[in-house]
């Protein structure tokens, strides 16, 4: 059904409202729930096919799982075995685009360009950046982007996420939970940590958010020792780095960190502080990374290894 401008704009009236009340009551910047709303609306879209043909990565997956994090404004996802050519690409966003989905809200790619070309040796694929505006018919709601690659190195199994969507929260239509396919958990944690020992020409990381997630996942998430050690081993090979046995951070990060902290949404204060914050990763961490722990979970509940 076509709306009018009019319709549109107070439909989105009605939600803001509803966001900015959401966002008083938590303690969240309004735009991190924006961008959750754009985002689950059009990952419900990708997904509808039930299958992992596409995987969710990045800061987003943390957002979807947890509900809070650090705002991000894009979407990283890979796809599985390949992408297609450009032209390709575009047909298959604009499909997904059109899929009807729950809620007020439609969607239109507004443009696909290639944002990095595939690697020398082949390893690392291109990628693609998808502009996307997220509708309130008539009226654009939230724009956002889309990062795509191919997932040439798959290493855990992905893992099936349900999610239940906020705005069943906002609004009066009832919108239920869907499932996303997202990177194991292990995974993640696996890239973050050596992330923070990688070199680059420019010098050490300045990738502060890395630790930041590192301990949104010890205290939101369970994880495998015994799959983290695999994962981290994966990924110091393809970084071309040692396997790290205990946590590391370049020594800019002690003023670094600390400076980013506030928008770090959602991560209790006292890991707002670099020193406290890493000596927590490490008394978690260390002992699976130098082998003292094999085969245990981590209990975010319990904060222990069972």
């Amino acid at each position: 059904m076509v709306i009018s401008r009019r319709e549109s704009k107070e439909r989105q009236r009605k939600i803001n409202q509803a966001i900015a009340k959401r966002a008083k009551h938590r303690g969240l910047p309004s735009d991190l729930i924006r961008y959750q709303i754009a985002f689950e609306g059009f990952l419900e879209r990708v997904f509808q096919t039930g299958t992992d043909e596409w995987v969710l990565k990045g800061g987003a997956s943390l957002l979807m799982r947890n509900g809070e994090g650090r705002t991000t404004t894009d979407i990283d996802l890979a796809r599985i075995p390949e992408l297609g050519p450009l032209a390709v690409i575009e047909a298959e966003m604009d499909q997904i685009a059109k899929r009807p989905g729950q809620g007020p809200l439609g969607y239109r790619v507004r443009s696909v360009q290639l944002k990095r070309p595939e690697s020398d040796n082949g390893y690392r694929g291109p990628t693609y950046e998808v502009k996307i505006d997220a509708m309130t018919g008539a009226v654009v709601f939230q724009a956002f982007s889309l990062d795509l690659t191919e997932q040439r190195h798959t290493q855990q199994p992905h893992e099936r996420v349900e999610l239940r969507p906020v705005l069943d929260e906002l609004i009066a239509e009832e919108l239920a939970p869907f499932v996303v396919y997202a990177t194991a958990i292990e995974s993640q944690l696996a890239d973050k940590i050596c992330a923070m020992r990688e070199e680059h020409r420019s010098g050490d990381s300045t990738r502060y958010h890395d630790l930041a997630d590192i301990i949104t996942i010890l205290l939101t998430q369970p994880i495998s020792a015994q799959k983290l050690v695999s994962a981290c081993q994966h990924e110091a090979q393809r970084r071309r780095i040692e396997i790290p046995k205990a946590m590391w951070a370049p020594q800019n990060w002690t003023t670094g960190y600390s400076s980013r902290a506030e928008t770090y949404f959602g991560l209790p204060d006292r890991y707002r502080d670099f020193s406290d914050a890493m000596a927590f990763a490490s008394s978690v961490l260390n002992p699976v990374l130098d082998g003292e722990i094999t085969d245990s979970r981590w209990d975010p509940d319990k904060q222990s290894w069972q």
